[in-house]
């Protein structure tokens, strides 16, 4: 019987050991990382909904260049939610490499009152410029509009919609500089076909106009009898604002020194 209880508990400690040094550790995650774009510690998707997520976002960051990783978690231990995320991503991937990682915690009051809690990191250059504050607030919003309307699966699958709308409306650096290429190349093209069809053959002037025109000057004076100034005073904006509505991406450094964006709410 105490044998038995033993093994059981063993057991038990094998499945749940990946999970637990997670939340704690994120680099003890290492060793369980397989690669994919969806790693679901916390257990809360479907396996339908894992499957299509993956799908879709090894299509984004192929196309993209830009590594897109989701996370769940059950807590994160003695870290903050942006720690955490920020600390995990550089785990899997590395310093200021390009790519975002979304963490879902779902069971962690110290966040949010309800224990649930998404934080998205991102990372590289690119990557922050192009996912700037009101689209991380964007991004966050789709995740839990989704979990109201039908749970953790309908949250990350409205998170996926919107990040693949808004990374897809934008070009990479070597497709802008193929597009410009060929624009270039179309426009010179287009020139010198121009030029030529339009080109004419020298002739000589039948009109003479140095020999055969006459041009009288006259002194002609103007005096000016009145002027008027108008002054406007115009009121400048003084409430300040900093970035307002004009976009921007904020960023902070990870505990190894990494660059990152982001930003994240309860839900």
């Amino acid at each position: 019987m105490v044998k038995r209880s033993i093994k059981i508990a063993v057991a038990t400690l094998m499945i749940f050991a990946p999970a637990l040094c997670f939340s704690q550790h994120p680099d003890s995650m290492l060793p369980y990382y397989d690669g994919r774009h969806v790693t679901d510690s916390a257990h809360v998707f479907s396996n339908a909904t894992v499957e299509s997520m993956e799908a879709q976002l090894q299509q984004l960051t192929q196309k993209t260049g830009s590594t897109q990783l989701i996370v769940t978690v059950k807590n994160t231990g003695d870290k903050t939610p942006e720690a955490y995320a920020d600390d995990l991503y550089e785990a899997f991937y590395g310093i200021d490499t390009e790519g975002t990682l979304l963490l879902v915690v779902t069971d962690d009051a110290r966040w949010n009152s309800s224990g649930r809690y998404v934080h998205l990191s991102t990372s590289g250059e690119s990557t922050i410029v192009k996912i700037s504050d009101s689209t991380v607030n964007t991004l966050c919003d789709a995740f839990a509009n989704g979990f109201a309307r039908g749970g953790y699966d309908e949250g990350v699958r409205l998170y996926v919609k919107k990040l693949s709308e808004h990374l897809k409306n934008g070009i990479t650096g070597t497709e802008a500089a193929a597009s410009s290429g060929a624009s270039l190349i179309s426009m010179m093209t287009m020139f010198f076909a121009t030029k030529k069809k339009y080109k004419m053959k020298k002739h000589h002037a039948v009109y003479n106009v140095q020999h055969n025109s006459v041009v009288n000057f006259a002194n002609v004076a103007d005096t000016l009898i009145n002027s008027r100034t108008s002054v406007r005073r115009i009121a400048r904006d003084s409430s300040g604002g900093g970035r307002g509505g004009g976009g921007g991406s904020s960023t902070h450094s990870s505990s190894s020194g990494g660059t990152h964006g982001g930003g994240g709410r309860g839900f």
